[in-house]
């Protein structure tokens, strides 16, 4: 379990980072348990994006920094 002291999730997704991992998502031979912690929420965060903004769930209003606050704070409990 992650502590609040990691600040793996907190650092910033370089354009190239986000790149790769949305590359390796779109594979058949994507493995996420290969990925380190920080990896791994980022990549469920790319999942929820993607989700939430299909027709009908962007009603919803959720905005992408308040979404990931509240998974990151969830991530660090």
């Amino acid at each position: 379990m992650m502590g609040r002291a990691d600040s793996r999730l907190s650092a910033p997704m370089t354009d190239s980072h986000r790149r790769k991992l949305v590359d390796a998502l779109g594979t058949w031979d994507f493995k996420p348990h290969e990925l380190d912690d920080g990896d791994l929420y980022r990549v469920a965060t790319l999942l929820f994006e993607a989700v939430l903004s299909c027709e009908g769930l962007v009603d919803l209003g959720i905005d992408r920094g308040e979404f990931t606050s509240q998974t990151q704070g969830r991530a660090d409990e």
